[in-house]
């Protein structure tokens, strides 16, 4: 009698418990919005036309809508329209905002590439440094890794941090790592700036 009794009760527990994380799950569950597509498609209209000021309040009307699936984008590019008018404190702000309030979302390794960037216009350059060895050091899209390594490389061949700075980063992105960064940033940093030999003699090392 007490093994059925305490059988029925398990049952009945688990029964609960399933359904509350059901209704957990659906209540976290990322919002589908046709207006939030509209807004945010505006915005990126706008903001490739350069008109900044234009995109950000677009996005920031999307963000005024019930959180949805456009939500963590907008909120980036609210950070990068702060980058690009040179308000970059606000800049920060939204990019930090990426991780703190949509921590699983894919933009997230963005939010870092955007805080270094903004951290290497205000010449905080270990700052700038560290976070983009972050990106190194995290599992992030190739191209995001790819901007992250021609960035540190710029910053180390410009010795614009000091060779202790240089040992701090690569401890945490591990030696290997950064060796192989800093040679694959050093390639593409001279190929962008068109020095093809030193390109060549860099891809022979």
């Amino acid at each position: 009698m007490h093994f059925v009794l305490k059988s029925s009760l398990i049952s009945t527990l688990l029964s609960l418990s399933a359904f509350l994380l059901s209704i957990s799950a659906q209540s976290n569950a990322t919002l589908f919005s046709a207006k939030a597509n509209q807004l945010f498609d505006s915005g990126i209209a706008s903001f490739e036309k350069q008109a900044y000021a234009e995109a950000r309040s677009k996005f920031e009307k999307l963000l005024e809508l019930p959180s949805n699936h456009r939500s963590s984008a907008a909120t980036l590019m609210i950070g990068k329209c702060y980058f690009y008018l040179s308000d970059y404190d606000s800049a920060l702000a939204s990019a930090r905002d990426v991780e703190i309030s949509f921590p699983s979302s894919r933009y997230v390794t963005a939010s870092y590439m955007l805080i270094a960037d903004i951290f290497y216009k205000k010449m905080r350059f270990f700052e700038a440094a560290e976070q983009y060895g972050r990106l190194l050091s995290v599992s992030s899209p190739l191209s995001i890794q790819a901007l992250a390594a021609e960035r540190l490389a710029g910053i180390v061949k410009n010795k614009q941090i000091n060779d202790q700075a240089v040992e701090k980063i690569s401890r945490s992105v591990g030696d290997s790592r950064m060796r192989e960064a800093l040679l694959f940033g050093e390639i593409m940093w001279y190929r962008h700036l068109g020095w093809t030999a030193e390109s060549d003699i860099a891809l022979r090392k």
